[in-house]
């Protein structure tokens, strides 16, 4: 990968959930930013844009992580769909799955002006640079990865869902990243919120108590000490009446 180039991180990779695993997440950083974005040849082997030629060993040097981590981390990318490995007796070529969502392939173009004018985006070209990067992000906004919180309330969702299907869905979990993959997901997710919300108001909501009126007795009882009171007052105030 030319050093030239650049990768756009949109914020809400802070929700996705490998975010607070450092190894994980360095390895993924490090495959982004080391992964090919043009097609090279290598060895005597075609290196395809989003891929890159390396190895456990290589990438634990390189991140200072031990071996055991690495392999956790590269586990956890496959996981959660976020890398394939092709491994072969010599390396292993790791391939970034919606790469173009983090190098699109416009962006070559903002590179390529941002070296002409010195590095970084002046503002003669920075209006249209930074339109360019709004509309990457507005279609990146709808395929990123899920945070945790996030997913599970999706899969919640699709639980329930699944048990009114006549066709289930068999991996809850595979369609989920499938959903993530295809950008689908947040139209999902959205609905699965709202049947969450409503759902806490129900709970929050309490039930109406049992309402059991007086029995007979009790209000007899209760017109009697009423009429009581009033003959009380109505004597008290005629003897005052008569001592005037």
């Amino acid at each position: 990968m030319k050093k030239e180039s650049w990768i756009l991180l949109y914020k809400k990779f802070l929700n996705w959930e490998w975010y607070d695993h450092p190894p994980t997440k360095d390895v993924f950083l490090h495959c982004l930013l080391t992964a090919n974005f043009v097609d090279e040849n290598w060895k005597g082997q075609k290196i395809k844009r989003g891929q890159l030629p390396t190895s456990t060993e290589k990438l634990a040097i390189t991140l200072g992580l031990t071996i055991q981590q690495t392999r956790t981390a590269l586990k956890n990318l496959q996981t959660t769909n976020e890398i394939n490995i092709q491994t072969t007796n010599r390396y292993s070529i790791i391939t970034v799955k919606n790469y173009d969502l983090y190098q699109p392939n416009n962006i070559q173009k903002i590179n390529s002006n941002n070296k002409q004018t010195g590095g970084g985006v002046n503002k003669q070209i920075g209006g249209s640079n930074n339109n360019t990067i709004n509309n990457i992000n507005k279609e990146r906004d709808n395929k990123l990865s899920l945070s945790i919180e996030e997913r599970e309330i999706l899969k919640k969702y699709l639980l329930e869902l699944n048990q009114k299907r006549k066709n289930k869905i068999e991996d809850i979990d595979a369609y989920i990243r499938k959903l993530v993959e295809n950008g689908d997901c947040l139209t999902k997710l959205k609905k699965a919120k709202k049947k969450l919300a409503r759902q806490k108001a129900k709970e929050v909501i309490p039930p109406p108590e049992n309402f059991e009126p007086d029995a007979p007795e009790d209000i007899e009882k209760a017109r009697a000490q009423a009429r009581a009171k009033v003959t009380q007052i109505r004597k008290s105030a005629n003897r005052k009446k008569g001592t005037q």
